[in-house]
């Protein structure tokens, strides 16, 4: 019911002169079949068709629904002018009558010819009757305010998409008041699950299948609402639309920091659990009390959104065996536990940041957070550092546990973007043990306070990559080490920066070394000590790259332990005026110095004569010592072709002596030394 010819319209023939006393026909569009209008809204009184225009060429009133064909005529039935289609005024609105010319978008609304009403499913919807063509249109039903009870108000508005909206809040409760509608596919809109904006809003439709199953399983109303009437579900329920993201808020969870949520998202765990590739379930922004025991499955995603955290209540356990998606932002908090079972294979890596770690803490807190993801992390996982300095007091590597520490990079100064964790206790990490072999410790700057250890390893296989330990008396103490790889290191520190002593029955042996820089940053300190209590407990070491370059030792090797190392490219360029570098004293013996490399000022002392120097430069600019030999303690010849020694006892006097592979000769005469 609509007006097809807007009010005080005027008609005109081609000479721009008015109509007077002409008519307008109206047929059904597209043919030559008179169809009615109307002089009253109602549509209960017809025009006379043709319709005569008045002596201006206006025509009266007329009203009419879907679409025509209008053709114009002088007083003497001569035609001017002919429209087609010419649709009513509501056609475009909500509800008007369809017809087969008039191409409808998606959302669309109509009225068929049966009286009831439809929307367009599809966009492009033109020709197809919505009362026989059940696939490009949906029926729609209205819900009378009979069925609606006094807590929702009865005013009812109905958008583009068919959704149903109530103009007061209508939550969980006030849907399960509703009386069940006669047709399936009525949706509804709610506001919120307890009350308006709580996050428990969104679209239900009607299903007036037996649901009890379903209903049965889903205890807190998330997702299937069964009607007060029937609230066991067999006579249909309300069904949220949703996809295979389930959002706690949907069953109750406040996210009040105060509220215990452990129910909603239990319930929100187990819908997600039992769909058919599983899902995620969604944590909004909020503070989640948890006080009892919780779990998510593995087959859902735990996933936090900006702002969203947990908190677990004392001597509670709350345990993920599924993979984590969060932002970086704290996600675990309160006194109780965190796990991720004994081996979930979902979770790559662990932020640091998830467990409350940051630049931004006391070392007491990052202490704490530290203790927690430690107790969480399964062995064999990765805990990823972010950028800044991490204060914490010290940390001894967890028993039996083998972990990689992975930062964003090592800071070369305290400036520089990267990742570093300072200490304040006697080690910063400590007791890498032998049970946690093949850790891994990369991208990460480790400072010591002063008279303290950076990093203190006692271990089996442990790998260091990019890695600076700095700061206090010693950089890296390395006492008790077998099968270690080390790429890129940097260690320095008063005493010394690489201090490799064992005592008692530990060694260091077989280990690879590759890239490793010391130094004292010290008048008095060391770069490098090797040496160990008894024989054989620094033997078979491979070094690659070893810088020692110093202002007073660069590397010594004393005491008796080093033997069958090999050196290549041991490097100590522009060694000041007393600077030393000790290759073996008289103790130590076996081991290969591969092209090394010193310059400067300094002094180089070369030790047992079973050690070998293969190829290199060596500047001394004060002294190269060779502790002395007697005639009665010469090594073989054979042994050491090539080799340089000073025999303090010679028949000629104290001289030095060249071993050609028979004999050893004097270099002055060639004469064989007696």
């Amino acid at each position: 019911m609509a007006r097809m010819i807007p009010a005080f319209t005027q008609f005109f023939d081609d000479n721009g002169d008015p109509l007077i006393s002409g008519f307008l026909q109206f047929y059904q569009s597209g043919t030559t079949t008179d169809k009615d209008t109307f002089s009253d809204i109602n549509e209960t009184i017809p025009n006379a068709n043709p319709v005569p225009l008045d002596g201006a060429g206006r025509c009266p009133n007329v009203f009419g629904s879907g679409a025509y064909k209008i053709i114009s005529y002088d007083a003497s039935m001569v035609q001017y002018q002919s429209f087609d289609p010419v649709i009513s005024d509501s056609v475009g609105g909500a509800f008007a009558s369809w017809d087969a010319v008039t191409i409808y978008s998606e959302g669309k609304l109509v009225t068929g010819s049966d009286l009831k009403r439809y929307s367009s499913i599809f966009s492009s919807n033109q020709g197809s009757d919505p009362v026989t063509s059940p696939a490009e249109w949906k029926p729609i039903t209205f819900i009378s305010t009979g069925i609606v009870d006094n807590s929702v108000a009865a005013a009812i508005t109905i958008d583009a998409n068919s959704n149903i909206h109530f103009a007061s809040t209508l939550t969980i409760t006030a849907l399960k008041a509703m009386t069940a509608p006669l047709y399936d596919n009525v949706n509804i809109h709610v506001f919120g699950y307890s009350a308006e904006g709580d996050g428990g809003n969104g679209i239900f439709k009607w299903d007036a299948s037996n649901l009890s199953t379903e209903v049965t399983s889903d205890t807190l109303n998330g997702i299937y609402v069964p009607p007060n009437a029937d609230n066991t579900g067999a006579s249909g329920a309300w069904v949220r639309e949703h996809s295979s993201i389930i959002n706690v808020r949907w069953f109750g969870a406040t996210g009040d920091g105060a509220t215990d949520d452990s129910a909603a998202i239990t319930a929100a765990n187990t819908y997600a659990a039992a769909l058919t590739n599983g899902g995620e379930v969604l944590f909004p922004s909020g503070v989640y009390k948890v006080s009892v025991n919780t779990s998510i499955s593995s087959n859902v995603a735990a996933s936090f959104s900006q702002g969203a955290k947990l908190s677990v209540d004392i001597a509670k356990t709350f345990t993920i065996n599924g993979p984590i998606i969060s932002p970086l932002q704290q996600i675990f908090s309160g006194v109780g536990s965190i796990s991720v079972g004994t081996q979930n294979e979902y979770i790559p890596e662990y932020h640091v940041s998830w467990f409350g770690l940051s630049p931004s803490n006391s070392d007491a807190v990052n202490d704490a957070a530290l203790a927690t993801l430690i107790a969480c992390i399964p062995s064999g996982n990765t805990i990823q550092w972010g950028s800044g300095v991490y204060q914490i007091s010290t940390h001894a590597w967890p028993y039996n546990k083998v972990l990689t520490w992975r930062g964003v990079s090592p800071m070369d100064t305290d400036t520089t973007p990267g990742t570093e964790i300072s200490g304040s206790g006697a080690d910063v990490i400590s007791n890498i043990e032998v049970t946690t072999r093949y850790s891994v410790i990369e991208n990460i700057k480790i400072k010591a306070a002063a008279g303290n250890t950076a990093l203190n390893l006692q271990n089996l296989g442990t790998i260091l990559s990019n890695v600076l330990a700095y700061g206090g008396a010693y950089g890296i103490k390395a006492p008790n080490s077998v099968g270690v790889e080390w790429h890129n290191v940097t260690a320095y520190g008063t005493t010394a920066g690489l201090y490799i002593v064992t005592s008692g029955s530990n060694v260091f042996n077989l280990n690879t070394l590759i890239n490793v820089a010391t130094s004292s940053r010290n008048a008095t300190g060391t770069a490098t000590v090797l040496g160990g209590a008894v024989a054989g407990s620094i033997v078979g070491n491979n070094f690659i790259g070893l810088d020692v370059e110093t202002s007073n030792v660069g590397l010594n090797m004393n005491a008796n332990a080093p033997e069958f190392n090999t050196f290549h490219n041991l490097w100590g360029e522009n060694m000041t005026g007393g600077s030393e570098v000790l290759l073996n004293d008289s103790n130590t013996s076996n081991s290969i110095f591969i092209n090394p490399h010193f310059t400067g000022a300094g002094s180089i002392t070369y030790g047992n004569t079973s050690s070998k120097l293969a190829g290199g430069d060596i500047q001394v600019g004060s002294r190269l010592f060779l502790p002395p030999v007697t005639v009665a303690t010469l090594p073989a010849a054979v042994d050491n072709e090539g080799s340089v020694v000073y025999v303090s006892d010679e028949a000629g006097g104290s001289t030095l002596a060249l071993s050609n592979g028979t004999d050893w000769r004097r270099v002055q005469d060639r004469v064989i030394v007696t």
